[in-house]
């Protein structure tokens, strides 16, 4: 059972803390070999590594070896495609008290009171000196959720 948890002291794979910035190496063995990596995008000069069995990808910048953003895939964003794993995560991710997984509803979410909108697509959690977004999809479903440093 793989089971994701965020925390104000990272985010936490198989009983194993990540905190950020981190080193892909680090990931990697945590999270085995990344089935694919994406060159540098020409928008922000990041490069892409993902997880395609796992539904996870993260964003490391071209110049450092540090990852600065990890990304569960929950449901298929189709304007992403190409930077989105082939799998979704179907795990449960633990906020908190708080469960989600990719039935959950932007109602049950703002139910929660722990996210603030950041526009109709962003839901937002500061946790600590991290970041947690939610990005939603046109009904509403949960696209991704990312972790970075705030």
């Amino acid at each position: 059972d793989f089971r994701i948890t965020f925390s104000d002291s990272g985010m936490k794979f198989k009983n194993i803390t990540v905190v950020l910035p981190t080193k892909m190496s680090n990931l990697i063995e945590i999270l085995g070999k990344p089935s694919r990596i994406l060159n540098a995008d020409k928008e922000t000069g990041n490069i892409f590594y993902l997880w395609d069995n796992l539904g996870i990808y993260s964003i490391k910048e071209v110049n450092s070896e540090n990852v600065v953003e990890i990304s569960i895939a929950m449901n298929m964003d189709e304007c992403q495609e190409e930077f989105y794993p082939l799998n979704m995560y179907n795990g449960d991710i633990q906020i908190e008290e708080f469960t989600l997984n990719g039935k959950t509803s932007l109602i049950q979410l703002e139910k929660t009171g722990m996210f603030i909108s950041e526009s109709v697509l962003f839901l937002e959690k500061k946790l600590g000196r991290y970041i947690l977004d939610v990005e939603l999809g046109d009904n509403d479903e949960i696209l991704n959720v990312g972790f970075s440093l705030s």
